[in-house]
Formats: C-alpha cells, structure tokens, sequence
C-alpha cells in the first residue's frame, strides 16, 4: 500500500476511533480509564502529526526544487521533451525513495518493513481501544491492550533504529527521525514511557 495513502487511512481512523470513544464515554468524562486513553491518543497523535509534516515539507521541497531546475536546464539549451522527461523522472525517483517505495535498496527496504509492522499495530490498538470501552469481548486470540502498547514502543524503537541505520546514506531518513523525535526529544520520550508504565498498570 502507498505510504501517504496507508498514512493518511491511519489518520482518518485515529479520527474516528477518537470520537467514537467520546461517545461512548459521554457519560464519565472523568474517568480514569478516559484520562489513560488520552495518553495513548496523545502519544500516537504525536506520531501521525510528525508524518503529515514530513510529508507536506517533502512534497514541497521536491516541487520547489523542480521548478527551480526546470528553468535553468532550460536555459542550458535542455528543450527536448525527452530532456525533460528525465528532470521529471529524476524528482519522482526522490520521492519514491523518501516514502519507501523503493524495492533495490537494502537500508530504505527495512525501513518500509518496520512502518508496515508499525502501522498494523496501531491499527490494532484503535480496534482493541473500541472493544474495550464499548464492552466486547473480541476474539480470545485478540492481543490485549496493553500487550499492543508494549508492541507499539519496540516498534517505535524499531523504526528510529531502522531510520539512523538509513539515515548514513539518505538525508530525508535523518530529516524524518527528527521529525518523529521532535526538538524536545528527551522530555518527550521520558515523559511517553513514564505515562506508558501507567497505562500499562491500568489497563
């Protein structure tokens, strides 16, 4: 699946999983099982926003940068369509590199396999967080709640660590796990596993 379209399915689902909790919870807004949700909210929302960003800045460097070259090698005497064709297929081969969908490269391969894995996690625990405020017993094979956190931060772990292997050889892996991390990446990671050991105990 497309990394912007599987993203953007995740965003809309963390959308609707979010307000069907409200809902569901309409009655106790200050429980304590609401107030722990929020931690997983807030900590997954983190995620998806730091994705969209690097996302949008890809997209509009990668077209920036193409409207600049443009002009110039055109200037050079690059007036064939031919010529460019190959300008075009240059910034479209950028970008399939920056989203992962590149199947000849070892490093950004990985990458790829540990965002799958990540997002098939999330996805999960939207579906156990509905099941468990909603009353469902769901499948007996159905992984627990907090089972799906402590997968959710090794695959987090997984990514970053994927992404600075990376990182030494395509500059938008290292862009991208700054973006994940964020600029206060250590009051934010002790902060996420100190909540996340709360969560843990109360779910």
């Amino acid at each position: 699946r497309a990394f912007i379209l599987r993203h953007l399915w995740v965003e809309e689902k963390r959308k609707l999983t979010w307000r069907r909790l409200i809902q569901m919870d309409r009655t106790r807004t200050e429980s304590e099982t609401l107030r722990h949700l929020y931690v997983i909210r807030n900590e997954i929302g983190h995620w998806c926003s730091a994705l969209s960003q690097y996302i949008n800045l890809t997209l509009q460097a990668s077209w920036r940068k193409f409207m600049i070259d443009l002009p110039l090698d055109l200037a050079e005497g690059l007036g064939s369509i031919q010529e460019v064709y190959c300008l075009h297929q240059a910034n479209l081969d950028h970008l399939l590199a920056a989203f992962f969908l590149v199947d000849d490269d070892s490093a950004l391969a990985r990458v790829k396999r540990e965002f799958d894995s990540l997002y098939k996690i999330i996805s999960s625990i939207f579906e156990a967080l509905v099941s468990s405020e909603g009353g469902a017993s769901g499948s007996e094979d159905a992984p627990s709640l907090s089972s799906l956190w402590v997968d959710y931060g090794n695959g987090r772990k997984a990514l970053l660590r994927s992404l600075r292997i990376a990182s030494s050889s395509h500059s938008f892996c290292r862009d991208l796990m700054e973006q994940l991390v964020g600029d206060n990446a250590g009051s934010h990671v002790k902060s996420f596993r100190r909540q996340s050991n709360g969560v843990l105990k109360k779910l």
